[in-house]
C-alpha cells in the first residue's frame, strides 16, 4: 500500500459510520416498505409489469449495497484513515469499489423503470422510439462507468491498495456527470413534456404524479459532490458523498413507488 504522510496535527477521531448506516438503513426500510406495498397492490389488481420487476431488482441491489456498508462500518468506515489499521483501510476501499458497482447498476435500473412506466401509460411510436433509445443509452453509459471502474487501475487491486497505476479519478467523475447526468435528465424531461400532451386526463394526472418524484430525485442525483472515494481522509469527505448518492438513489426508488400506490389504490 502506498505510504501517505499523516497531517500534523491529526484531525479529531470522529466516526460518521453510524450516521451513514442510520441514514442508509432508514431509506432502505422505506424502499422495502413502499416497494412491497406497491407490488402487493399491483398484484391484487393483476397489473404487474416490467417496471415493477425492475424496481424489485433495484430493491435487491439496495439491500446488497447496505450489506456492504455494514461490513465497511464494522472495520472502521466513517473514521479518518489514521485511526484504523492499514489492512482495514484497504478492505474498506475494496468494499467501497464493490458498492460503486452496485450503485451504478441500481441507478441505471431505476431510470429504466421510469421509462418502462411511461411506456405502460402511453406507447405511441414516438414515445417508444425515444424511450427505448434512452434505455439503450442508459445501459451503455452506466455500464461504461462499471467498465471504467474495472479498467482504470492496473492491476484492478490498485484501486484499493494504491499499489499500481491508475487513471486520473476525474476521468471517472466527468464521465459519470457528463453522460449519466445531463444526457438522461435532458431526455427524460423531454418525455415528461411529451406525455403531458396526452388527451386522457387520468393518464396525464398519473404521469405528473409519477414524474414529480422521478424528476426531482434525478435532479438530486446530478447535484451531489464528486470527491474521490480513495481520498486521504477516507471518512468525512468520501462518505459524505456516499451518504448523498445512496440517499438520492433510494429517494428515487421511494418516490417512484409511492405515486403508483396512490393512483392504483384509488382505482379501487
Amino acid at each position: 500500500m502506498a505510504t501517505v504522510e499523516p497531517p500534523n496535527p491529526l484531525p479529531p477521531d470522529d466516526n460518521v459510520g453510524p450516521a451513514l448506516l442510520g441514514v442508509s438503513g432508514t431509506c432502505l426500510a422505506l424502499v422495502i416498505i413502499t416497494t412491497s406495498i406497491r407490488i402487493w397492490v399491483r398484484s391484487a389488481l393483476r397489473s404487474l409489469g416490467p417496471d415493477d420487476y425492475t424496481i424489485v431488482t433495484v430493491t435487491i441491489l439496495g439491500i446488497a449495497r447496505f450489506g456492504v456498508q455494514v461490513a465497511q462500518v464494522a472495520i472502521g468506515n466513517g473514521r479518518h484513515r489514521w485511526y484504523i489499521d492499514p489492512e482495514d483501510y484497504v478492505r474498506n476501499n475494496m468494499l467501497g469499489w464493490v458498492a460503486q458497482l452496485l450503485l451504478f447498476a441500481s441507478i441505471c435500473l431505476l431510470k429504466i423503470s421510469i421509462l418502462l412506466l411511461l411506456l405502460r401509460i402511453k406507447d405511441s411510436r414516438k414515445v417508444k422510439l425515444a424511450a427505448w433509445g434512452i434505455m439503450a443509452g442508459l445501459v451503455i453509459t452506466n455500464f461504461g462507468c462499471i467498465i471504467i471502474l474495472l479498467a482504470e487501475c492496473k492491476p484492478t487491486s490498485a484501486y484499493w491498495t494504491g499499489v499500481g497505476e491508475c487513471w486520473d479519478p476525474r476521468v471517472r467523475i466527468y464521465y459519470i456527470y457528463a453522460t449519466i447526468g445531463s444526457f438522461t435528465l435532458l431526455f427524460v424531461t423531454r418525455l415528461c413534456h411529451l406525455e403531458r400532451q396526452a388527451t386522457n386526463e387520468d393518464q396525464a394526472f398519473r404521469l405528473g404524479f409519477d414524474e414529480f418524484g422521478a424528476c426531482m430525485s434525478m435532479l438530486l442525483l446530478q447535484s451531489g459532490p464528486t470527491s474521490n472515494s480513495t481520498s486521504v481522509l477516507s471518512a468525512p469527505t468520501s462518505h459524505s458523498e456516499d451518504r448523498y448518492t445512496d440517499t438520492s438513489s433510494k429517494s428515487l426508488a421511494i418516490l417512484k413507488s409511492v405515486p403508483r400506490m396512490v393512483m392504483d389504490t384509488g382505482r379501487g
